[in-house]
This record gives structure tokens, sequence and C-alpha cells, in this order.
């Protein structure tokens, strides 16, 4: 219990005091039954048999949307606090979208998605206070620091609940989520994707999709390798029948070209016992030395050289 909604605490025993509420949904009857605790000095049993609550507004009455983790109900006189449930209560109200849309994660996560889309910005804000939450860097987020996440953001009014929603959708259990996989479900682009859309083109170096004037006006077109742009079909038949070299169709890659292979010399009385004992497979030519035993290429069962 605690106190909230003009309601107040009778002693401070009551601040520890656990109970179990259930909610009917044939009906909408909520029942409190406080679990017996031994050398507590309270008998614990039913507290308020199943019946209907009007809501602190007087209104109506406490419906399914309103029982959730992180609700509190003034039931009574008394207002209690829900702060977890079992298993088969969460499945059932993730099953229930239309009843529960607080347990439900595409409810949640559209939520966030309209704060984005109204407010760009706020995607790096998120990753900002993600990042905050996990001050010791595990990578991962519970859904306590979720909840405080999702309330900094702009949801002021969000649940324990909702955070819970996101953390079995994402992390398949009740404790924490991966905030990497955690962003990208919420809509929040990784760091070299949002750079990659952001940053322009290098001078120089046209893209896929770009062309650069060649010779003569001829169009220059990028290998599918991203490296140097190649000529025109045109601009190479022209070259040949003046007796220069084309470079077309000869892929050229923007970086180095590895030396060619140069197998290590071995040791003084040593020799190679199979095809991996340079670490590069069997160079073209290599034979190996008079005697040595077959057991790669040569006939063995070594990996890929079968």
């Amino acid at each position: 219990m605690v106190e909230d909604m003009g309601c107040r605490l009778t002693s401070a025993i009551d601040a520890d005091r656990r109970f179990v509420v259930s909610f009917y949904l044939d009906g909408g009857g909520i029942q409190v039954f406080e679990p017996p605790v031994r050398n507590s000095g309270i008998q614990g049993g039913k507290v308020v048999e199943k019946i209907r609550v009007r809501t602190p507004a007087g209104e109506g009455y406490y419906g399914a949307a309103d029982v959730h983790m992180g609700a509190r109900l003034l039931v009574h006189g008394r207002c209690y606090e829900l702060g977890d449930a079992d298993e088969a209560t969460l499945a059932l109200m993730e099953s229930s979208p239309e009843a529960f849309p607080r347990a439900s994660f595409e409810a949640v996560a559209g939520r966030v998605a309209g704060l984005l889309r109204a407010r760009p910005a706020l995607g790096e804000r998120l990753r900002e206070l993600a990042a905050w939450q996990d001050g010791a860097g595990t990578g991962y987020l519970r859904t306590p620091q979720l909840l405080v996440v999702l309330q900094q953001l702009g949801l002021e009014d969000a649940s324990l609940q909702e955070a819970l929603a996101l953390v079995r959708a994402v992390g398949g259990n009740n404790e924490a989520a991966a905030v990497a996989d955690l962003l990208p479900a919420l809509g929040v682009k990784s760091g070299e994707e949002a750079g990659r859309q952001q940053a322009p083109p290098a001078a120089g170096r046209p893209g896929p999709a770009q062309t650069q004037g060649g010779r003569g006006g001829e169009p220059t077109f990028a290998n599918g390798m991203g490296g140097a742009p190649q000529q025109a079909p045109q601009q190479a038949q022209a070259q040949q029948a003046q007796g220069r070299p084309s470079d077309y169709g000869a892929p050229r890659a923007s970086f180095q070209q590895q030396p060619a292979f140069q197998p290590p010399q071995p040791l003084y009385g040593s020799r190679p016992t199979s095809a991996q004992a340079y670490g590069q497979g069997v160079p073209q030519g290599y034979q190996p030395a008079a005697g040595s035993r077959p057991q790669s290429s040569q006939g063995g069962r070594c990996g890929a050289w079968n």
C-alpha cells in the first residue's frame, strides 16, 4: 500500500505489506487478498471481496485498461500499487492487446515512434538516455531503467507495464534487454546508418549510381566493387582501334593488391607435412618434399581441400 489519492497509511508496517489484487474480466470485479506471514502480527486473508470499484473521479468503474503494473488502485480507502504479475497474467495481457493496451509491444513502440516522427532529434536523445542509464556499460537496460528512459524522453505517463512489454518482446525475459536490439526495435537508426545518410559523397569518388564525365564527354562507370570508375564500352572500343590499351572490363578495386605468395623457407632439416603447413593453402606448382606423407590435398580429409 502507498499514500496517494487521499488515503494515508495507518502505520509504517502498512508500507511493507504485500497483497494479491485480482481483476475479473467477466464483470470487472476486484478482489484483494493478503497472504499470511508468520510472526508478522497480521492475520492475512481476504481484505476485499470480489466487487466492482468506482474510480476516484467517480465517472465509472475500474476496467481492464486500468489494471497494469505501475498502476495505483483506490479500493475502500486504501491505495494499492501494482508492482508485479505472474507469468500467466502477463501472457494473458499480451494476448489481449485491446483490453490491456499497455501490455502490447506494438502499442508502446507506436507511441515512441510517434514521438520520433514529430521530433527526429529525439532519436539521438534516446540513445544518450540509454547510455546514461547503463552507467556500468553492460549494454543492457533493466525494466526500471527503461521506464526512466521513456519518461525522460517525453512519455511522462509511461508505466512499468509498458517498459516490461518492450523488455519481454526484445529481450525475451522479464529482466533486461540489449540496447543494441532495443533501439532498432523502437525505430532508432544505428550510428553508422545515420552517418551514411547524412554524410555527402566524397569529392571525386562517384558512387555506383553516379556518373562522371570521361574523355570526349563519355560517361564512366564505377565497377561493382566500389573501386575506381571504368571507361564506357564505346570509349574502350575507340581506344582499342587506335592501338591504345583499354581498361574496360578489368575491375579495379580501391584496396591494394596483396603481394604474390611467397612460401617461407623451412628450417634446416624440417619438411612440410601437409598442405596447410604454410597457412595459405597449396601454391600452384608446389611439390611436397620426397618421402612426405599425404595429409590434405594429396588424398587426405582436410576441410575444403578434399
